[in-house]
């Protein structure tokens, strides 16, 4: 049967991964998701600033 794990279940198993051998994958998730992220963040700031250097070539303040 599934079921949700509590939160003490989660960190429990969590945990266990990390101790027995599974951390490099969870540290591998992570960082995908991480940069991810990062890169979606960093495209958006790019946007912004081509619109700005737009606007400012039009003489718009």
């Amino acid at each position: 049967m599934n079921r949700q794990l509590t939160v003490q279940e989660f960190r429990h198993r969590l945990a266990r991964d990390v101790c027995h051998g599974k951390r490099v994958q969870i540290m591998q998730a992570y960082r995908d998701v991480f940069l991810a992220g990062r890169h979606r963040d960093l495209a958006m700031m790019g946007m912004l600033a081509d619109e700005f250097d737009q606007r400012h070539a039009m003489g718009e303040p």
